[in-house]
This record gives structure tokens, C-alpha cells and sequence, in this order.
């Protein structure tokens, strides 16, 4: 039950109660690898990098046969930026299962940080082609994509990890910039309402959503998008009064 109801909270992004309901599952039973490993994920995810090495160790050690564990080890590597370990970690699960999609998604972000752009795309494309449910692999393509100028390819897989999950808030962002970029006002616009809805935020944390390097690029667009936004809504306010007066008569208040 806790096993089961953990991994709904790792989906949901619901980190502390995911890695709670992993503690109650090893709690009733220490041998559990899939427990360890997807405790690993979660601290991993909060940023407890010390504490998901030692986790997915232990899961390797419970089941060594197991590439998931492995994988999950390169997981954390890659977040905690041990970009070396990661690869290592991630070039032998290909190897013993070469049909493991989000293990190519995961090599092919540790390529992109390395800036290594044409391979991690390569890694991408297979993982899009071995699992073409996984919104997060179009999204991140679709990234890779953008920071070539290819705003095409990059909308076409930004609206393909929408259509999967129209909630992927990251994705909607990054769709309206590639719109700003193609100088597509309303269309990015419309975006960017749509991400106020579904993540609001000041819009200072809008401009720290991505690689330090591209910073520059989404601080124009979301000062250029908020202004856009906000004259927007005064528009739509003297409309609607506009309205008010014509239904209220001459005279009215």
C-alpha cells in the first residue's frame, strides 16, 4: 500500500510524502529494493544528493541484477552533477537492456550537459522512439532544439509533451518562448496566461526557469510577455466596462 501510494506522490511531484510513504514501506520490510530506489529518487529530487547515493547503493545491493537500480544511481549522479558517474552508470544499463527509454533520456542529459548537443539528441530520439509516451524526453528535445534555433522542431515536440500532459507547466514556458522568438505575439501570449493559471509566480521566477546560460533570452521575453499581459487585462477591463455602460443605458451609473 505505501509502496504503491509513494510512487503516485514521485509522479505527482509530491516529494516528502512520496519519500514518507518509502520510509513506512521500509519500515515493514528492509529488503525491499524498489523501495530504496525509489526513496533514492525522491531525496534525490529534494536535493538530498548524500542520502539518495546511499539509498540507491543499497538498492544495487539488495538486487544487483536489477538495471533500474543502476539507473537510478546514475539518476542521482546526473543531478548532483557528477556528470562522469553518470555516464558510467548510464552507458551499462544501455548495455544490459538496450530497450530502457529513460535510460537514454537520462544519458542524453548528461550529453546535453556536457555540451554535447548532436549526441544528446541522438540518446533522445532513440528514447522518444522506445517510449513515445515520455513527454518529459519531447520536452527536453524540444529544449535542445530551441538552443540550435530549430523553433520548428522545438514547438512540434513542446505541443507533443503538452498533448500527453497538459499540465506540464515547464513545457507551456518554454513553448512561449520558442513563439516570442518566431516573433508569434499572440500565440506566445496566449501561452504565457495559460502558465500564470497553471504555475503563478512573481515573474522573477519565471526568468530563473532554466540553464543560467539562457537567462538573458528568457528575462526579455518574460518582461516583454508580462507587459503584454498586464495590457491585456486593462483592455479587457475597459471592455467589459464599455459593456456595463451600453447595457446600464445613457445616464446610468
Amino acid at each position: 500500500m505505501y509502496l504503491t501510494r509513494g510512487k503516485a506522490f514521485l509522479e505527482m511531484g509530491d516529494w516528502d510524502r512520496a519519500a514518507a510513504d518509502f520510509d513506512r514501506t521500509l519500515e515493514l520490510d528492509p529488503k525491499n529494493a524498489e523501495a530504496w530506489s525509489d526513496r533514492a529518487t525522491a531525496r534525490a529530487m529534494k536535493g538530498d544528493y548524500p542520502a539518495a547515493l546511499a539509498d540507491a547503493e543499497q538498492a544495487m545491493k539488495l538486487a544487483p541484477e536489477d538495471p533500474t537500480n543502476l539507473f537510478t544511481r546514475g539518476f542521482v549522479y546526473r543531478k548532483q552533477g557528477a556528470l562522469d558517474k553518470a555516464m558510467a552508470d548510464l552507458d551499462a544499463v544501455v548495455r544490459l537492456d538496450a530497450e530502457f527509454g529513460e535510460a537514454r533520456r537520462e544519458r542524453g542529459l548528461v550529453w546535453a550537459a556536457k555540451g554535447n548537443v548532436e549526441k544528446a539528441l541522438a540518446d533522445l530520439d532513440e528514447a522518444i522512439r522506445l517510449t513515445p509516451e515520455d513527454y518529459e524526453a519531447l520536452f527536453r528535445r524540444g529544449c535542445l532544439h530551441a538552443s540550435k534555433g530549430d523553433l520548428d522542431r522545438a514547438v512540434a515536440d513542446f505541443d507533443a509533451a503538452l498533448e500527453i500532459d497538459p499540465f506540464f507547466a515547464e513545457a507551456r514556458f518554454h513553448r512561449a518562448l520558442a513563439y516570442f522568438d518566431k516573433n508569434q505575439l499572440e500565440k506566445a501570449l496566449d501561452d504565457y496566461r495559460d502558465l500564470v493559471r497553471l504555475d503563478p509566480r512573481p515573474p522573477e521566477g519565471y526568468k530563473n526557469w532554466g540553464d543560467a546560460a539562457d537567462a538573458p533570452r528568457r528575462g526579455k521575453a518574460v518582461d516583454r510577455l508580462e507587459e503584454l499581459l498586464q495590457q491585456s487585462k486593462v483592455e479587457a477591463h475597459a471592455h467589459s466596462q464599455r459593456g456595463l455602460q451600453y447595457r446600464q443605458g445613457p445616464g446610468r451609473v
